[in-house]
């Protein structure tokens, strides 16, 4: 698994790749959009009810590229 965040001061992207064969849950260190720019589909969020704060957490199956969530 290697995560990795690229930012050019105007936009910051996360990009997210799994090399296992299962699909892996990822806390990323702020809320994303729905969107998975890579494929233009939606990507699964999830909550992991064993962390102490809610985190933001999705769902890669093998590569997700994506934007912080606006606020």
């Amino acid at each position: 698994m290697i995560a990795f965040a690229r930012d050019d001061g105007d936009n910051r992207l996360f990009v997210v790749i799994n090399f296992g064969e299962i699909p892996a849950t990822v806390s990323l260190p702020t809320a994303v959009g729905d969107t998975d720019l890579r494929t233009g589909g939606p990507f699964r969020k999830r909550h992991d009810p064993r962390a102490e704060n809610t985190g933001h957490y999705i769902v890669v199956d093998d590569v997700v590229v994506c934007r912080p969530a606006s606020t």
